[in-house]
C-alpha cells in the first residue's frame, strides 16, 4: 500500500510540475527587436516627429515625417528607397496631420487638414485624390482600412457613435460606439451649453483592426481604473468587452467628473496609442500631473485570452503605429528612430 501511495503522490505531482511547465512556455509573449530606422547624421534616416507608419504586403516601410512633411518608403531591411512630399494644399502635399493606412496593393494618406485622402502605388506615386463627404467629421484620431472599407475614429463628441466606417468614396455606411466613460455620467446629464466641449475631449477614442481575427478593438482616450477595451467585428457588431485594469488603484479626479476647464492638476492618465495582434493588446498610455506638457510614459502588453497583463513598464516612450504578420511598428519618441519587434 505504502509504494502504491509512494507512485501515486509522485505521478500526482509529475503532472503538476508537466502542467505548470507547459503553462509556463505557453503563457509569456516574446517580444524580440529586430530592425531599428533613424540615424541623425543621415538626412534620409532623421526624423523630426514620426506621425504614421504602415507596411506592404512585401514588407516595405512607409513613414510619415509629420514635422518633416514628409512620406519615406523602406525596404524590409530597413534601406532607404525613396520620399515624397512637402508642406502645403497642391498635390503631393501633406499636412501636419495625416495618417497611413496600407490595402489592395494602394497606400493610402488621410489627410485631416486638408480634407482628403491621396492614393499612392507602392513607387509613391501619387494616383489620385478623394475629397471627404461634406457629413463626414473633419477631425479623427484613428484611420485603418481593410478591404473596401475605411475605419475612422472621430474626436468630436457625436450620439450617433464615435467610429465610422465608410467605402473608399468616403461615404458613411454606419456609425457606431455610443458609449462613455462611467466618469462622465454627471456632464452627460447636465445642459451647461460647455458640455459638448469637454465630451469632445474625454469620450474621444482610439482604435486598432485585427485584421487576422477580423476583430476591432476601441479604448477611451482618457480611461478609467479598469481601462477597459471593447471588441466589435469588421462591421461593428459588439462582441465582447475586457476590463485590463492595468490602473488598478487609479481614481479619477474630480477636475474631469465636473465639468471643469481649469487645468486639472491631479493625478490622470491619458492614452498614446493601441495595437491589437494575435490575442495580445499593445498599449502606450501616459501619466499626466499638474501642467506637465509630456506625461510619464508607461508601455504596456495585455493577453485578452489569460485575461492577465503581462508587462506594464514605466519610462518606454513607444508609440504604436501599425502591426502586419507577427510584428508590430511603432516609434521609439526619445531617439526618434522606427522600431520594429516580432511577436512569438
Amino acid at each position: 500500500m505504502d509504494n502504491y501511495l509512494r507512485e501515486e503522490r509522485m505521478g500526482k505531482t509529475l503532472l503538476f510540475l508537466l502542467t505548470l511547465l507547459l503553462s509556463i512556455n505557453a503563457f509569456p509573449v516574446n517580444f524580440k527587436k529586430i530592425l531599428e530606422i533613424g540615424d541623425d547624421s543621415k538626412e534620409k534616416y532623421t526624423f523630426f516627429s514620426i506621425g504614421d507608419i504602415t507596411t506592404d504586403s512585401n514588407g516595405n516601410i512607409y513613414v510619415f515625417d509629420s514635422k518633416g512633411y514628409v512620406l519615406r518608403k523602406y525596404d524590409k531591411n530597413g534601406r532607404f528607397v525613396k520620399q515624397t512630399g512637402r508642406r502645403g494644399q497642391g498635390p503631393g502635399d501633406f499636412s501636419f496631420s495625416s495618417s497611413l493606412s496600407f490595402s489592395n496593393n494602394k497606400l493610402y494618406v488621410y489627410d485631416s487638414n486638408n480634407r482628403r485622402i491621396g492614393i499612392y502605388d507602392t513607387e509613391l506615386n501619387l494616383l489620385k485624390y478623394m475629397k471627404l463627404d461634406k457629413a463626414f467629421p473633419s477631425v479623427c484620431k484613428s484611420f485603418e482600412t481593410y478591404g473596401n472599407y475605411f475605419y475612422f475614429s472621430i474626436l468630436l463628441e457625436n450620439q450617433n457613435g464615435k467610429i465610422v466606417i465608410t467605402d473608399k468614396k468616403t461615404r458613411i455606411i454606419k456609425r457606431f460606439f455610443k458609449k462613455y466613460p462611467g466618469y462622465l455620467k454627471d456632464v452627460l446629464n447636465t445642459k451647461d451649453i460647455r458640455r459638448k466641449v469637454f465630451l469632445d475631449l474625454y469620450s474621444s477614442v482610439i482604435l486598432s483592426l485585427n485584421k487576422n481575427k477580423k476583430e476591432i478593438a476601441v479604448m477611451f482616450s482618457y480611461p478609467e481604473h479598469n481601462m477597459k477595451v471593447f471588441i466589435y467585428d469588421l462591421k461593428g457588431k459588439f462582441k465582447k468587452e475586457y476590463d485590463t485594469n492595468i490602473l488598478k488603484g487609479y481614481k479619477v479626479p474630480a477636475c474631469l467628473k465636473n465639468l471643469s476647464f481649469r487645468i486639472c492638476k491631479k493625478e490622470k492618465y491619458g492614452m498614446g496609442s493601441l495595437l491589437y495582434l494575435k490575442d495580445y493588446l499593445f498599449i502606450s498610455y501616459f501619466k499626466f500631473a499638474g501642467k506637465q506638457k509630456r506625461g510619464i510614459p508607461y508601455f504596456a502588453i495585455y493577453d485578452l485570452k489569460n485575461k492577465k497583463t503581462l508587462k506594464n513598464q514605466k519610462g518606454l516612450f513607444y508609440i504604436l503605429y501599425h502591426s502586419s504578420g507577427d510584428k508590430i511598428y511603432l516609434s521609439d519618441e526619445d531617439n526618434d528612430k522606427v522600431l520594429v519587434f516580432k511577436v512569438e
